[in-house]
Protein backbone atom coordinates (compact mmCIF):
# COMPACT_ATOMS: atom_id res chain seq x y z
CA UNK A 1 0.00 0.00 0.00
CA UNK A 2 1.06 3.77 -0.87
CA UNK A 3 1.69 5.96 1.83
CA UNK A 4 -1.33 8.47 2.40
CA UNK A 5 -0.60 11.73 0.82
CA UNK A 6 1.60 10.35 -1.54
CA UNK A 7 0.12 10.97 -4.57
CA UNK A 8 -0.21 14.68 -4.00
CA UNK A 9 0.59 17.34 -6.72
CA UNK A 10 2.97 19.78 -5.80
CA UNK A 11 2.50 23.28 -6.70
CA UNK A 12 5.90 24.37 -5.47
CA UNK A 13 8.82 21.87 -4.12
CA UNK A 14 10.00 22.36 -1.49
CA UNK A 15 13.88 24.17 -0.98
CA UNK A 16 12.96 25.51 -4.78
CA UNK A 17 14.00 29.47 -5.40
CA UNK A 18 11.68 31.51 -7.58
CA UNK A 19 12.04 35.74 -8.88
CA UNK A 20 10.14 37.78 -6.84
CA UNK A 21 9.66 41.25 -6.27
CA UNK A 22 7.86 43.39 -3.24
CA UNK A 23 4.73 44.73 -4.13
CA UNK A 24 4.72 46.82 -1.23
CA UNK A 25 7.30 49.37 -0.09
CA UNK A 26 8.80 49.00 3.49
CA UNK A 27 9.59 51.18 5.77
CA UNK A 28 10.40 49.58 9.40
CA UNK A 29 11.91 50.94 12.38
CA UNK A 30 14.49 49.31 13.95
CA UNK A 31 13.67 46.85 16.90
CA UNK A 32 10.26 46.14 15.00
CA UNK A 33 8.27 44.14 12.09
CA UNK A 34 5.53 45.24 9.63
CA UNK A 35 4.12 43.77 6.25
CA UNK A 36 5.23 42.98 3.46
CA UNK A 37 4.38 41.10 0.35
CA UNK A 38 5.57 40.11 -2.52
CA UNK A 39 4.86 38.65 -6.51
CA UNK A 40 6.35 35.55 -7.88
CA UNK A 41 7.98 36.50 -11.11
CA UNK A 42 8.51 32.74 -13.14
CA UNK A 43 7.57 29.32 -12.54
CA UNK A 44 4.69 27.33 -12.10
CA UNK A 45 3.30 29.89 -9.39
CA UNK A 46 4.11 33.09 -11.53
CA UNK A 47 1.73 35.71 -10.73
CA UNK A 48 1.50 34.66 -7.02
CA UNK A 49 0.92 37.15 -4.68
CA UNK A 50 2.37 36.31 -1.02
CA UNK A 51 2.47 38.09 1.95
CA UNK A 52 4.24 38.44 5.54
CA UNK A 53 6.09 40.03 7.87
CA UNK A 54 8.81 41.91 7.65
CA UNK A 55 11.36 42.55 10.35
CA UNK A 56 15.40 44.75 10.64
CA UNK A 57 18.15 42.75 11.19
CA UNK A 58 21.36 44.87 11.69
CA UNK A 59 21.18 47.41 8.34
CA UNK A 60 18.93 44.47 6.24
CA UNK A 61 15.63 42.88 6.36
CA UNK A 62 14.29 39.66 7.40
CA UNK A 63 11.31 38.56 5.19
CA UNK A 64 9.52 35.66 6.09
CA UNK A 65 5.83 34.65 3.84
CA UNK A 66 3.32 32.68 5.27
CA UNK A 67 0.34 33.13 2.35
CA UNK A 68 0.12 32.79 -1.34
CA UNK A 69 -2.93 34.04 -3.26
CA UNK A 70 -2.79 31.55 -6.66
CA UNK A 71 -5.33 31.39 -9.04
CA UNK A 72 -7.94 31.85 -6.65
CA UNK A 73 -6.78 30.08 -3.78
CA UNK A 74 -4.83 30.80 -0.98
CA UNK A 75 -2.08 28.58 0.31
CA UNK A 76 -0.28 28.42 3.83
CA UNK A 77 3.34 28.58 2.76
CA UNK A 78 6.74 28.41 4.48
CA UNK A 79 9.12 31.15 2.21
CA UNK A 80 11.79 33.79 2.92
CA UNK A 81 12.79 36.39 0.76
CA UNK A 82 16.60 36.29 -0.12
CA UNK A 83 18.65 39.44 -1.47
CA UNK A 84 19.16 39.16 -5.29
CA UNK A 85 23.11 39.73 -5.10
CA UNK A 86 24.36 38.06 -1.86
CA UNK A 87 21.91 35.20 -1.81
CA UNK A 88 21.59 36.16 2.21
CA UNK A 89 18.20 35.95 4.06
CA UNK A 90 18.71 39.48 4.99
CA UNK A 91 17.58 41.89 2.19
CA UNK A 92 20.14 44.93 1.24
CA UNK A 93 18.07 48.05 2.41
CA UNK A 94 18.29 51.64 2.72
CA UNK A 95 19.16 53.38 5.97
CA UNK A 96 18.03 56.44 7.43
CA UNK A 97 20.35 56.98 10.34
CA UNK A 98 18.74 60.02 11.11
CA UNK A 99 21.88 62.06 11.67
CA UNK A 100 20.42 65.46 12.01
CA UNK A 101 17.77 64.48 14.39
CA UNK A 102 20.23 62.38 16.33
CA UNK A 103 23.62 64.40 16.33
CA UNK A 104 23.55 67.59 14.33
CA UNK A 105 20.24 69.30 15.76
CA UNK A 106 21.18 68.27 19.67
CA UNK A 107 24.60 69.77 19.33
CA UNK A 108 23.35 73.44 17.46
CA UNK A 109 21.11 73.73 19.87
CA UNK A 110 22.81 72.69 22.84
CA UNK A 111 25.96 75.15 21.87
CA UNK A 112 23.22 77.92 20.93
CA UNK A 113 21.29 77.39 23.96
CA UNK A 114 24.73 78.19 25.68
CA UNK A 115 25.55 81.52 24.14
CA UNK A 116 21.91 82.62 24.83
CA UNK A 117 22.40 81.77 28.59
CA UNK A 118 25.79 83.46 28.72
CA UNK A 119 24.70 86.28 27.07
CA UNK A 120 21.96 86.73 29.85
CA UNK A 121 24.09 86.90 32.44
CA UNK A 122 24.17 90.24 34.13
CA UNK A 123 26.83 89.66 36.40
CA UNK A 124 27.13 91.07 40.25
CA UNK A 125 29.90 93.56 42.04
CA UNK A 126 31.28 93.42 45.12
CA UNK A 127 29.94 96.72 47.06
CA UNK A 128 30.72 97.99 50.48
CA UNK A 129 27.98 98.52 52.48
CA UNK A 130 29.42 99.86 56.04
CA UNK A 131 32.40 98.93 57.87
CA UNK A 132 33.52 95.41 57.93
CA UNK A 133 30.29 94.02 55.72
CA UNK A 134 30.30 93.70 51.75
CA UNK A 135 27.17 93.25 49.69
CA UNK A 136 26.44 92.28 45.86
CA UNK A 137 25.09 94.01 43.91
CA UNK A 138 23.47 92.68 41.19
CA UNK A 139 22.53 95.08 38.19
CA UNK A 140 19.02 95.01 36.12
CA UNK A 141 19.59 93.29 33.20
CA UNK A 142 19.91 95.33 30.01
CA UNK A 143 17.13 94.68 27.09
CA UNK A 144 19.49 92.81 25.15
CA UNK A 145 20.11 90.68 28.19
CA UNK A 146 16.79 89.99 28.86
CA UNK A 147 15.84 89.23 25.26
CA UNK A 148 18.79 86.50 26.03
CA UNK A 149 17.17 85.27 28.49
CA UNK A 150 13.44 84.59 26.79
CA UNK A 151 15.84 82.79 23.97
CA UNK A 152 17.74 80.36 26.27
CA UNK A 153 14.12 79.81 27.92
CA UNK A 154 12.54 78.70 24.30
CA UNK A 155 15.60 76.35 23.53
CA UNK A 156 14.84 74.89 27.16
CA UNK A 157 11.57 73.41 25.75
CA UNK A 158 13.02 73.37 21.92
CA UNK A 159 15.58 70.75 23.18
CA UNK A 160 13.26 68.52 25.07
CA UNK A 161 11.28 68.30 21.99
CA UNK A 162 14.92 67.75 20.21
CA UNK A 163 15.97 65.07 22.70
CA UNK A 164 12.92 63.00 21.82
CA UNK A 165 13.05 62.88 18.10
CA UNK A 166 17.02 62.29 18.75
CA UNK A 167 15.88 58.89 20.68
CA UNK A 168 13.73 57.67 17.59
CA UNK A 169 15.06 54.71 15.92
CA UNK A 170 16.70 54.30 12.47
CA UNK A 171 14.82 53.53 9.85
CA UNK A 172 15.24 50.48 7.30
CA UNK A 173 13.60 50.27 4.53
CA UNK A 174 13.38 49.29 0.52
CA UNK A 175 11.06 50.68 -2.54
CA UNK A 176 8.03 48.62 -3.90
CA UNK A 177 9.23 46.23 -7.18
CA UNK A 178 12.47 45.77 -5.78
CA UNK A 179 13.65 42.39 -7.04
CA UNK A 180 14.22 39.16 -4.44
CA UNK A 181 14.69 35.54 -4.57
CA UNK A 182 11.83 33.71 -2.85
CA UNK A 183 13.17 30.23 -0.75
CA UNK A 184 10.31 27.92 -0.16
CA UNK A 185 11.66 26.12 2.91
CA UNK A 186 8.71 23.46 2.32
CA UNK A 187 6.75 22.51 -0.15
CA UNK A 188 3.32 23.93 -1.17
CA UNK A 189 0.79 21.07 -2.22
CA UNK A 190 -2.02 22.03 -5.15
CA UNK A 191 -4.34 20.79 -2.30
CA UNK A 192 -3.18 23.76 0.20
CA UNK A 193 -3.10 21.23 3.04
CA UNK A 194 0.67 21.63 4.41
Amino acid sequence: ASAPGANRRVLIPGLEIVAAVLSSELKIPAGSSGFASARIMNGPAKGGFLVGQARVIGEGLQIAFTQLRLGGKVYAVDAIALDENTASSAVSANVDHRVLQRYVFPVVLAAAQGFYTALAQTGSTVVNVDLGTAGIATPAPTEEQARAAGIASAMNIAQAEVQRAAAAPIIVSREMSYPVGLLFRAPVYEDGAK
